[in-house]
Protein backbone atom coordinates (compact mmCIF):
# COMPACT_ATOMS: atom_id res chain seq x y z
CA UNK A 1 0.00 0.00 0.00
CA UNK A 2 1.31 3.22 -0.72
CA UNK A 3 0.94 6.79 0.88
CA UNK A 4 -1.30 9.12 -0.60
CA UNK A 5 0.65 12.29 -1.26
CA UNK A 6 -0.72 15.72 0.15
CA UNK A 7 -2.42 18.10 -3.14
CA UNK A 8 0.20 20.47 -4.05
CA UNK A 9 -0.79 24.30 -3.32
CA UNK A 10 0.88 27.67 -4.08
CA UNK A 11 2.85 27.48 -1.14
CA UNK A 12 4.89 24.39 -1.74
CA UNK A 13 8.36 24.63 -3.52
CA UNK A 14 9.27 21.83 -6.64
CA UNK A 15 12.69 21.04 -8.03
CA UNK A 16 12.35 18.62 -11.97
CA UNK A 17 13.47 15.56 -10.55
CA UNK A 18 17.33 14.65 -10.26
CA UNK A 19 17.90 12.46 -13.47
CA UNK A 20 16.46 14.05 -16.33
CA UNK A 21 17.43 15.01 -19.76
CA UNK A 22 15.35 17.38 -21.77
CA UNK A 23 15.69 18.61 -26.19
CA UNK A 24 13.30 20.90 -28.14
CA UNK A 25 11.71 18.57 -31.08
CA UNK A 26 9.88 20.33 -33.30
CA UNK A 27 8.51 22.99 -31.23
CA UNK A 28 7.49 20.41 -28.40
CA UNK A 29 9.75 20.18 -25.27
CA UNK A 30 10.42 15.98 -24.53
CA UNK A 31 11.65 15.03 -21.29
CA UNK A 32 13.08 11.90 -20.73
CA UNK A 33 13.57 10.31 -17.07
CA UNK A 34 16.87 8.79 -17.04
CA UNK A 35 16.40 5.88 -14.73
CA UNK A 36 13.32 4.35 -16.21
CA UNK A 37 13.66 5.47 -19.91
CA UNK A 38 10.48 6.96 -19.77
CA UNK A 39 10.45 9.88 -21.95
CA UNK A 40 7.35 12.74 -21.97
CA UNK A 41 5.99 15.61 -24.34
CA UNK A 42 5.33 19.01 -23.28
CA UNK A 43 2.49 21.11 -24.85
CA UNK A 44 3.90 24.85 -24.73
CA UNK A 45 2.05 25.30 -21.42
CA UNK A 46 4.03 22.78 -19.74
CA UNK A 47 6.91 23.86 -21.38
CA UNK A 48 6.71 27.14 -20.06
CA UNK A 49 6.07 26.04 -16.44
CA UNK A 50 8.94 23.46 -17.04
CA UNK A 51 11.12 26.92 -18.16
CA UNK A 52 9.74 28.97 -15.27
CA UNK A 53 10.63 25.92 -12.30
CA UNK A 54 14.45 25.91 -13.90
CA UNK A 55 16.62 24.29 -11.83
CA UNK A 56 14.52 25.47 -8.68
CA UNK A 57 13.60 24.75 -6.45
CA UNK A 58 11.17 26.87 -7.11
CA UNK A 59 8.01 28.48 -5.04
CA UNK A 60 4.60 27.31 -7.20
CA UNK A 61 3.74 30.93 -5.95
CA UNK A 62 6.47 32.96 -7.71
CA UNK A 63 5.43 30.38 -10.86
CA UNK A 64 1.74 31.41 -10.81
CA UNK A 65 3.02 35.32 -10.54
CA UNK A 66 5.25 34.68 -13.53
CA UNK A 67 2.30 33.32 -15.61
CA UNK A 68 -0.04 35.93 -14.91
CA UNK A 69 2.70 38.81 -15.95
CA UNK A 70 3.19 37.09 -19.12
CA UNK A 71 0.00 35.84 -20.04
CA UNK A 72 -3.84 37.27 -20.25
CA UNK A 73 -5.08 35.33 -17.72
CA UNK A 74 -6.67 35.73 -14.40
CA UNK A 75 -5.13 34.58 -11.29
CA UNK A 76 -7.69 32.41 -9.84
CA UNK A 77 -7.86 30.92 -12.87
CA UNK A 78 -3.83 30.24 -13.43
CA UNK A 79 -3.90 28.75 -10.19
CA UNK A 80 -6.45 26.00 -10.79
CA UNK A 81 -4.88 25.28 -14.04
CA UNK A 82 -1.05 25.72 -12.83
CA UNK A 83 -1.82 22.90 -9.97
CA UNK A 84 -3.33 20.68 -11.80
CA UNK A 85 -0.92 20.51 -14.31
CA UNK A 86 2.16 20.16 -11.78
CA UNK A 87 0.07 17.71 -10.47
CA UNK A 88 0.19 15.81 -13.39
CA UNK A 89 3.65 16.13 -13.71
CA UNK A 90 4.46 15.48 -10.77
CA UNK A 91 2.49 11.93 -10.59
CA UNK A 92 4.75 11.47 -13.85
CA UNK A 93 7.74 11.54 -11.97
CA UNK A 94 9.11 14.78 -13.00
CA UNK A 95 8.86 17.06 -10.65
CA UNK A 96 9.15 16.67 -7.11
CA UNK A 97 7.71 18.49 -4.26
CA UNK A 98 9.79 19.49 -0.88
Amino acid sequence: MTAERPSLTLDHVVRRAQRTAETMIDGELIVLLIDDGACFGLNSTATRVWQLIGDGPSPLRDVRDALVAEFDVEPTACERELLTLVEAIRGDGLLEAI
